[in-house]
């Protein structure tokens, strides 16, 4: 028994394997372990006891390589665990000569520009740096199973930055693969209502909503709130606070991400509609119910902190403004 435990350590180490493996992203289907042929941005193909499989890339949760370097073994690790900085720290010693494949300078340059994504994300990360290396892999690696996943994350940061130029592309690059293809569409119709071209925001939702492929609720009510919001720019607020609120009490509470999305999107139909009193009370949904939705959470406390305000309880704008700085170290 020693003597097979100081084996695989050694073979940890030394980066030896015995052959290419595939994991999956449902937790649940067995690893396929054999030889990966070839891959491409929509699937990785794999030789199985001389069968050949396309695994779907959007199914896999990692790749490992006969013969990889045991330091980006252990980076791949970090990653799964959400340990982005010591992703970064341990890419920093990977020797470049050690990365022999394309499927390891794939691997490695994904790790590195994923980490810095997702840091940025966070806003732990330079942005800008992160930027330059999720395009850099997208202009380097079209044929990685990984495109995609960089892809969402360059639109996500690009959204974050307001930089509506680079998430459309980022998008639009996403309707490509089929697993995407919708959900694009929406955050498509996301960016035409930032920048106000409503009759395209109309399509990209309806195209949603009636696709005649299946798709998940969430996302077919994710439509119908783009839709309401599209009646708000069209100032008809009566019409939207209508149907954001149907949408609201027929949401599954335990999802609090959208939960939060749609009563933040009634606040801000109210605030257009000059009703701060119901704006506040679909806000305070957010806050009280969904503070879980980080992100919705922080926009739902900055709102409230304006519109305590503006119906004069300074008091109550205070309590939000210190749970801001509390929670999320955000100064009023």
């Amino acid at each position: 028994m020693k003597i097979t435990i100081l084996t695989l350590s050694f073979l940890l180490l030394s980066g030896t394997a015995f052959a290419d493996r595939i994991t999956f992203r449902d937790g649940t289907t067995k690893p396929l372990t054999g030889s990966i042929v070839t891959i491409d941005a929509d699937k990785v193909t794999i030789t199985v006891r001389s069968v050949q499989r396309d695994i779907a890339a959007n199914t896999i949760a990692s790749t490992e390589f006969d013969g990889e370097p045991g330091i980006l073994k252990l980076a791949r690790t970090d990653f799964l665990a959400g340990r982005m900085e010591e992703v970064l720290e341990r890419l920093a010693k990977v020797d470049a000569k050690t990365l022999s494949t394309l499927f390891l300078k794939q691997e490695a340059h994904f790790l590195r520009a994923a980490a810095k994504g997702k840091l940025a994300l966070e806003g732990k990360g330079d942005t800008g740096d992160a930027e330059k290396e999720l395009m850099a892999f997208i202009g380097n690696h079209k044929t990685s199973y990984h495109l995609f996943d960089i892809g969402e994350l360059w639109g996500e940061l690009a959204l974050w930055q307001e930089d509506f130029v680079h998430a459309r592309e980022a998008f639009t690059m996403l309707g490509d693969a089929p697993w995407h293809k919708h959900r694009a569409k929406w955050t498509l119709g996301m960016i035409d209502l930032r920048e106000n071209n409503v009759v395209s925001a109309k399509d990209h939702f309806g195209s949603v909503l009636h696709a005649e492929e299946a798709l998940s609720g969430r996302l077919r009510a994710q439509a119908k709130v783009g839709l309401a919001l599209c009646l708000a720019a069209e100032k008809k607020f009566d019409e939207a606070v209508t149907e954001l609120a149907q949408i609201a009490d027929a949401a599954d509470n335990e999802d609090s991400i959208f939960s939060a999305f749609v009563y933040n999107s009634l606040g801000a139909t109210c605030e257009k509609a000059g009703k701060p009193g119901e704006a506040i009370l679909a806000y305070l949904h957010t806050d009280i119910l969904f503070s879980a939705a980080k992100e919705e959470h922080v926009k739902a406390l900055t709102a409230l902190s304006k519109l305590w305000r503006e119906v004069s309880r300074p008091e109550r704008a205070e309590e939000v403004e210190k749970k801001l700085d509390e929670l999320y170290n955000i100064a009023p």
